[in-house]
């Protein structure tokens, strides 16, 4: 693959993962606006524990699979043009940067929803799937966050293995 070739198809990758981005930011935003319209609640925790509830939601496998394609194309996209001088590596460093900073976001609500399960009282089998749904969706959301660390890592010389003679 020429130099040109991998300038495009970083250029590429870093158009589709911003609209990923984007298109997992509208769930959130979604989320969090019908949250903030509950005002009464039929939660044994309140009007706070459904909202909780509410926003969580978007943790939830199915949707964090957007986030794992927003990795995948900010990575791939770097390491096409790690070191080739074109200004497309820096946007796709900032792009990894906030891929790595949602799937921290991601984690952490993750972590309150659940947490906030065990507030309240109420079907266990309910609560179960519920906890294993945050919990799988966090789970992504750290393998995202890692896989995003490590392309942000500038490559060290010294880490070159020797080829074999």
């Amino acid at each position: 693959m020429s130099d040109t070739e991998r300038i495009r198809w970083a250029r590429a990758l870093l158009f589709a993962g911003w609209i990923f981005v984007a298109a997992y930011l509208t769930l959130l935003v979604i989320q969090i606006r019908r949250a903030s319209i509950i005002t009464e609640s039929r939660f044994e925790d309140g009007v706070w524990g459904q909202r909780i509830e509410t926003v969580s939601f978007a943790t939830r496998p199915q949707f964090v699979l957007v986030v794992v394609a927003a990795t995948a194309a900010g990575v791939i996209g770097l390491l096409l043009v790690r070191n080739a001088g074109d200004p497309s590596e820096l946007a796709l460093s900032a792009l990894v940067r906030v891929v790595g900073g949602m799937s921290l976001l991601i984690a952490l609500l993750a972590i309150v929803g659940i947490i906030a399960i065990f507030f309240r009282s109420g079907d266990s089998v309910t609560d179960l799937e519920t906890v294993m749904g945050r919990a799988g969706g966090m789970l992504i959301a750290i393998a995202c966050l890692r896989l995003c660390t490590e392309a942000e890592r500038s490559p060290d010389p010294h880490d070159r293995v020797a080829a074999p003679e």
